[in-house]
């Protein structure tokens, strides 16, 4: 993708104007082949990474709402899966079955739904920078459906360790953001 390479260019402007022109090329798509769950696929990884380029260019909100995107839009292509599906999508793989999302997918759940923890791990962030104590709630609810996704998958399958690792250290900074947020309101209030 080009505004990954804006990116690893020191090019944020060219990086954010490129993904914006990916994201509007997806939705025409979507618009003339509705039922193509390749395109929701697509728009979710390029709104993932939109968040973190508006976050680099220090347009924060514009990046919770294309990583809200991402997580609604991945969301959408296993509606109802949670860590136990996931990983039980892995054990069916390793026996030969597949589970998967939509009948044209092609794409096992457990892919699917590492793919939606990364986006709620990024949102998390996002959300705690922004908002602080205000997110509390939704980032710990965030965080730990994230883990949770990562934790089974990794009890099943091996080589997900690291990407369990990043996502707890990712919510958990999260977390801590937000919570110091109140810690800092409270001390405001008692002077």
């Amino acid at each position: 993708m080009a505004a990954i390479q804006h990116m690893r260019g020191r090019r944020p402007r060219q990086a954010l104007e490129s993904s914006r022109a990916a994201e509007a090329a997806v939705r025409r798509l979507r618009q003339t082949e509705p039922d193509d769950t390749q395109h929701v696929r697509v728009l979710a990884s390029i709104l993932y990474n939109q968040a973190m380029i508006q976050a680099m260019n220090g347009a924060i909100a514009d990046g919770i709402l294309a990583a809200r995107g991402a997580v609604e839009a991945y969301d959408s292509l296993i509606p109802g899966i949670g860590p136990e599906e996931a990983a039980a999508s892995v054990a069916l793989r390793s026996a030969g079955g597949f589970l998967h999302g939509p009948p044209d997918d092609g794409v096992p759940v457990h892919e699917t739904a590492l793919e939606a923890a990364d986006a709620k791990a990024r949102l998390c962030g996002l959300l705690a920078e922004a908002h602080g104590e205000q997110a509390l709630t939704e980032v710990r609810r965030l965080g730990e459906e994230a883990v949770a996704v990562y934790e089974a998958v990794a009890c099943v399958l091996p080589g997900h360790e690291a990407g369990l690792h990043r996502v707890r250290s990712l919510c958990a900074a999260a977390l801590d953001a937000a919570v110091t947020a109140i810690a800092g309101c409270v001390a405001q209030f008692a002077r």
